[in-house]
Protein backbone atom coordinates (compact mmCIF):
# COMPACT_ATOMS: atom_id res chain seq x y z
CA UNK A 1 0.00 0.00 0.00
CA UNK A 2 1.06 3.44 -0.28
CA UNK A 3 -0.33 6.45 1.70
CA UNK A 4 -0.78 10.08 0.64
CA UNK A 5 -1.55 11.72 4.11
CA UNK A 6 -0.86 15.50 3.18
CA UNK A 7 -4.19 16.90 1.76
CA UNK A 8 -4.21 19.98 3.76
CA UNK A 9 -5.09 22.69 1.49
CA UNK A 10 -8.46 23.03 0.29
CA UNK A 11 -9.96 25.06 -2.50
CA UNK A 12 -13.16 25.60 -5.06
CA UNK A 13 -13.19 25.72 -8.52
CA UNK A 14 -16.06 27.10 -10.86
CA UNK A 15 -16.36 27.99 -14.57
CA UNK A 16 -19.08 29.58 -16.15
CA UNK A 17 -19.89 29.91 -19.77
CA UNK A 18 -22.94 30.31 -22.46
CA UNK A 19 -22.59 28.21 -25.38
CA UNK A 20 -26.25 27.83 -28.11
CA UNK A 21 -28.15 30.67 -26.08
CA UNK A 22 -27.67 28.39 -22.96
CA UNK A 23 -25.90 28.56 -19.61
CA UNK A 24 -23.06 26.27 -17.98
CA UNK A 25 -21.92 26.05 -14.40
CA UNK A 26 -19.22 23.71 -13.87
CA UNK A 27 -18.11 23.33 -9.68
CA UNK A 28 -15.58 21.38 -7.94
CA UNK A 29 -14.02 20.79 -4.65
CA UNK A 30 -10.69 19.78 -4.34
CA UNK A 31 -7.79 19.41 -1.67
CA UNK A 32 -4.35 19.70 -2.44
CA UNK A 33 -1.25 17.11 -0.95
CA UNK A 34 1.29 14.84 -2.44
CA UNK A 35 2.43 11.55 -2.55
CA UNK A 36 5.96 9.68 -2.74
CA UNK A 37 6.35 6.41 -5.12
CA UNK A 38 9.56 4.67 -5.04
CA UNK A 39 12.00 7.31 -4.58
CA UNK A 40 9.45 10.07 -6.80
CA UNK A 41 7.79 12.50 -5.19
CA UNK A 42 4.10 14.20 -6.70
CA UNK A 43 2.06 16.83 -6.09
CA UNK A 44 -1.73 15.76 -6.24
CA UNK A 45 -4.90 16.91 -5.95
CA UNK A 46 -8.59 15.34 -5.16
CA UNK A 47 -11.33 17.25 -7.43
CA UNK A 48 -14.44 16.81 -5.82
CA UNK A 49 -17.36 17.32 -8.97
CA UNK A 50 -20.14 16.94 -6.59
CA UNK A 51 -18.69 19.68 -4.18
CA UNK A 52 -20.34 17.79 -0.72
CA UNK A 53 -17.10 17.34 1.03
CA UNK A 54 -17.28 13.79 1.41
CA UNK A 55 -14.70 12.33 -0.18
CA UNK A 56 -15.15 8.41 0.19
CA UNK A 57 -18.03 8.25 -1.90
CA UNK A 58 -16.29 8.04 -4.85
CA UNK A 59 -17.63 4.92 -6.97
CA UNK A 60 -19.91 5.00 -9.80
CA UNK A 61 -21.81 3.16 -12.43
CA UNK A 62 -19.34 2.12 -15.76
CA UNK A 63 -21.26 5.10 -18.05
CA UNK A 64 -21.52 7.42 -15.33
CA UNK A 65 -19.34 10.47 -15.12
CA UNK A 66 -16.46 10.75 -12.39
CA UNK A 67 -17.36 11.55 -9.28
CA UNK A 68 -13.92 11.97 -7.42
CA UNK A 69 -10.63 12.98 -9.94
CA UNK A 70 -7.57 12.25 -8.81
CA UNK A 71 -5.19 15.08 -10.11
CA UNK A 72 -0.99 13.59 -10.40
CA UNK A 73 1.41 16.03 -11.72
CA UNK A 74 3.03 13.55 -14.10
CA UNK A 75 5.58 15.03 -15.32
CA UNK A 76 6.41 17.18 -12.07
CA UNK A 77 6.58 20.48 -13.90
CA UNK A 78 4.10 22.03 -10.82
CA UNK A 79 0.98 22.17 -12.86
CA UNK A 80 -1.95 19.54 -14.26
CA UNK A 81 -2.72 18.82 -17.24
CA UNK A 82 -6.08 18.18 -17.11
CA UNK A 83 -6.05 16.20 -20.64
CA UNK A 84 -2.92 13.94 -19.55
CA UNK A 85 -3.04 14.13 -15.92
CA UNK A 86 -6.66 13.39 -14.27
CA UNK A 87 -7.67 10.09 -13.77
CA UNK A 88 -11.20 8.77 -12.11
CA UNK A 89 -10.83 7.24 -8.76
CA UNK A 90 -13.07 4.63 -9.35
CA UNK A 91 -10.56 3.15 -11.88
CA UNK A 92 -6.85 1.84 -12.06
CA UNK A 93 -4.22 4.43 -13.49
CA UNK A 94 -0.83 4.33 -14.03
CA UNK A 95 1.98 6.66 -12.73
CA UNK A 96 5.29 6.18 -14.59
CA UNK A 97 5.43 2.05 -15.03
CA UNK A 98 3.02 1.21 -12.46
CA UNK A 99 -0.20 0.80 -12.44
CA UNK A 100 -2.37 1.62 -9.16
CA UNK A 101 -5.90 1.32 -7.67
CA UNK A 102 -7.09 3.88 -5.12
CA UNK A 103 -7.80 1.17 -2.36
CA UNK A 104 -9.64 3.93 0.43
CA UNK A 105 -10.41 7.58 0.86
CA UNK A 106 -11.12 9.07 4.10
CA UNK A 107 -14.36 11.37 4.41
CA UNK A 108 -12.65 14.45 4.25
CA UNK A 109 -9.96 13.61 1.96
CA UNK A 110 -7.16 14.37 4.01
CA UNK A 111 -5.72 10.67 3.39
CA UNK A 112 -6.08 8.71 0.38
CA UNK A 113 -4.31 4.91 0.60
CA UNK A 114 -2.88 3.27 -2.98
CA UNK A 115 -2.49 0.00 -3.85
CA UNK A 116 -0.65 -1.67 -6.53
CA UNK A 117 -3.05 -3.10 -9.37
CA UNK A 118 -2.44 -6.03 -11.67
CA UNK A 119 -5.11 -4.70 -14.28
CA UNK A 120 -3.90 -3.60 -17.78
CA UNK A 121 -4.40 0.49 -18.55
CA UNK A 122 -3.30 1.49 -22.54
CA UNK A 123 -2.30 5.17 -22.23
CA UNK A 124 -1.48 7.80 -25.39
CA UNK A 125 -3.78 8.25 -28.68
CA UNK A 126 -2.95 10.04 -31.88
CA UNK A 127 -4.53 13.06 -30.21
CA UNK A 128 -2.01 13.13 -27.38
CA UNK A 129 1.30 12.67 -30.03
CA UNK A 130 2.39 16.20 -29.47
CA UNK A 131 5.39 17.90 -27.23
CA UNK A 132 3.93 17.71 -24.04
CA UNK A 133 1.27 15.17 -25.06
CA UNK A 134 1.47 11.56 -24.09
CA UNK A 135 3.34 8.62 -25.69
CA UNK A 136 1.16 5.83 -27.04
CA UNK A 137 1.89 2.66 -25.06
CA UNK A 138 2.45 -0.41 -26.57
CA UNK A 139 3.97 -4.18 -26.33
CA UNK A 140 6.05 -5.42 -29.55
CA UNK A 141 8.29 -8.15 -30.25
CA UNK A 142 11.84 -7.39 -31.37
CA UNK A 143 13.71 -8.25 -33.83
CA UNK A 144 15.38 -10.83 -31.68
CA UNK A 145 12.51 -12.61 -29.98
CA UNK A 146 12.47 -10.38 -27.12
CA UNK A 147 9.39 -8.50 -25.97
CA UNK A 148 10.01 -4.40 -25.74
CA UNK A 149 6.95 -2.43 -23.73
CA UNK A 150 6.99 1.38 -23.93
CA UNK A 151 7.10 2.92 -21.24
CA UNK A 152 7.02 0.33 -19.05
CA UNK A 153 10.61 -0.79 -19.87
CA UNK A 154 11.85 2.85 -19.46
CA UNK A 155 11.44 4.16 -16.33
CA UNK A 156 13.70 6.17 -15.07
CA UNK A 157 15.25 6.71 -18.85
CA UNK A 158 15.02 8.88 -21.50
CA UNK A 159 13.90 7.06 -24.64
CA UNK A 160 14.14 7.94 -28.48
CA UNK A 161 11.65 5.96 -30.47
CA UNK A 162 12.74 5.90 -33.65
CA UNK A 163 10.57 4.70 -36.58
CA UNK A 164 13.11 4.11 -39.95
CA UNK A 165 13.85 1.50 -42.33
CA UNK A 166 17.44 0.75 -44.15
CA UNK A 167 15.63 1.20 -47.52
CA UNK A 168 14.97 4.89 -46.45
CA UNK A 169 17.77 7.35 -47.52
CA UNK A 170 16.99 9.65 -45.26
CA UNK A 171 16.81 7.40 -42.13
CA UNK A 172 20.34 6.46 -43.24
CA UNK A 173 21.92 10.15 -42.88
CA UNK A 174 20.68 10.38 -39.85
CA UNK A 175 22.22 7.25 -38.06
CA UNK A 176 25.57 8.22 -38.25
CA UNK A 177 24.29 11.54 -35.96
CA UNK A 178 22.00 9.00 -34.13
CA UNK A 179 24.97 6.46 -33.11
CA UNK A 180 27.04 9.20 -31.98
CA UNK A 181 24.36 10.66 -29.98
CA UNK A 182 23.48 7.35 -28.45
CA UNK A 183 27.56 6.30 -27.37
CA UNK A 184 27.58 9.86 -25.97
CA UNK A 185 24.53 10.08 -23.77
CA UNK A 186 23.87 6.39 -23.32
CA UNK A 187 25.57 6.16 -19.63
CA UNK A 188 23.86 9.15 -18.91
CA UNK A 189 20.21 7.45 -19.59
CA UNK A 190 19.24 7.83 -22.77
CA UNK A 191 17.71 4.66 -24.91
CA UNK A 192 16.71 4.22 -28.01
CA UNK A 193 13.85 1.61 -29.23
CA UNK A 194 14.05 1.95 -33.10
CA UNK A 195 10.64 0.84 -34.88
CA UNK A 196 11.98 -1.21 -38.46
CA UNK A 197 9.59 -0.77 -41.36
CA UNK A 198 11.46 -3.72 -43.06
CA UNK A 199 10.35 -6.27 -44.72
CA UNK A 200 11.58 -9.58 -46.07
CA UNK A 201 14.91 -10.58 -45.39
CA UNK A 202 15.78 -10.13 -40.83
CA UNK A 203 18.97 -11.57 -41.27
CA UNK A 204 19.57 -8.56 -43.58
CA UNK A 205 18.38 -6.12 -41.63
CA UNK A 206 20.34 -7.76 -38.60
CA UNK A 207 23.45 -7.77 -40.70
CA UNK A 208 22.83 -4.21 -41.38
CA UNK A 209 22.42 -3.01 -37.53
CA UNK A 210 25.79 -5.05 -36.86
CA UNK A 211 28.02 -2.86 -39.66
CA UNK A 212 26.31 0.56 -38.46
CA UNK A 213 26.83 -0.31 -35.14
CA UNK A 214 23.50 0.02 -34.00
CA UNK A 215 23.08 -2.11 -30.38
CA UNK A 216 20.08 -0.72 -29.37
CA UNK A 217 16.29 -2.57 -29.14
CA UNK A 218 14.44 -3.12 -32.51
CA UNK A 219 10.89 -3.77 -33.14
CA UNK A 220 10.48 -5.54 -36.16
CA UNK A 221 7.52 -7.78 -37.89
CA UNK A 222 8.18 -7.51 -41.38
CA UNK A 223 5.21 -5.66 -42.77
CA UNK A 224 6.11 -2.49 -43.95
CA UNK A 225 4.24 0.06 -43.79
CA UNK A 226 1.75 -2.44 -42.36
CA UNK A 227 4.24 -2.35 -39.34
CA UNK A 228 1.47 -3.12 -36.18
CA UNK A 229 3.51 -0.38 -33.85
CA UNK A 230 3.91 2.19 -36.97
CA UNK A 231 -0.25 1.61 -37.57
CA UNK A 232 -0.67 2.65 -34.28
CA UNK A 233 1.41 5.55 -34.22
CA UNK A 234 -0.22 6.47 -37.27
CA UNK A 235 3.55 6.59 -39.17
CA UNK A 236 3.04 7.99 -43.08
CA UNK A 237 6.74 8.91 -43.81
CA UNK A 238 9.87 8.29 -42.01
CA UNK A 239 11.84 8.98 -40.18
CA UNK A 240 9.88 10.06 -37.51
CA UNK A 241 10.92 10.18 -33.68
CA UNK A 242 9.68 11.05 -30.54
CA UNK A 243 11.48 12.03 -27.17
CA UNK A 244 9.83 10.59 -24.35
CA UNK A 245 10.47 10.87 -20.23
CA UNK A 246 10.07 6.67 -19.89
CA UNK A 247 8.94 7.46 -16.45
CA UNK A 248 5.82 9.48 -17.44
CA UNK A 249 5.28 8.66 -20.87
CA UNK A 250 5.85 12.19 -21.87
CA UNK A 251 6.70 13.48 -25.29
CA UNK A 252 9.31 16.25 -24.87
CA UNK A 253 10.68 16.63 -28.98
CA UNK A 254 9.09 15.24 -32.18
CA UNK A 255 9.92 15.19 -35.57
CA UNK A 256 11.83 17.75 -37.25
CA UNK A 257 13.56 18.86 -34.13
CA UNK A 258 14.97 15.73 -33.68
CA UNK A 259 17.00 15.97 -37.08
CA UNK A 260 20.41 16.55 -37.47
CA UNK A 261 22.21 18.64 -34.88
CA UNK A 262 19.11 19.18 -33.05
CA UNK A 263 19.05 15.59 -32.05
CA UNK A 264 21.85 16.21 -29.50
CA UNK A 265 20.63 19.05 -28.73
CA UNK A 266 17.29 18.01 -27.31
CA UNK A 267 18.91 15.11 -25.77
CA UNK A 268 21.14 16.87 -23.48
CA UNK A 269 18.36 19.59 -22.54
CA UNK A 270 16.20 16.66 -21.50
CA UNK A 271 18.65 14.77 -19.92
CA UNK A 272 19.95 18.13 -17.83
CA UNK A 273 15.85 18.63 -16.80
CA UNK A 274 15.66 14.93 -15.92
CA UNK A 275 18.89 15.55 -13.34
CA UNK A 276 16.86 18.04 -11.42
CA UNK A 277 13.39 16.53 -10.98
Amino acid sequence: MIEAAKFAQSFRLSLCFIKNDELYFNRAYARMGSVEIGDSKYKVAHLDQRMDGNFSSYKHGESEEPILSLLIDKNRDGGFNLAHESFDCAKPFRIGSKVFEVYSINYDGTRIILKPSKKTVKGGSLETLIVGGEVIEFEATTIKGRVASLPDNYSGKLVLVDFWATWCPLCREEIPGTVAVYNQYHPAGLEILGVSLDQGDKAQVLNFLEMNAMPWTQVYDGKFWKSEVAKLYGVKSIPMSYLVDGTSGAILAMGESLRGPGLELEVRKALEKMKKK
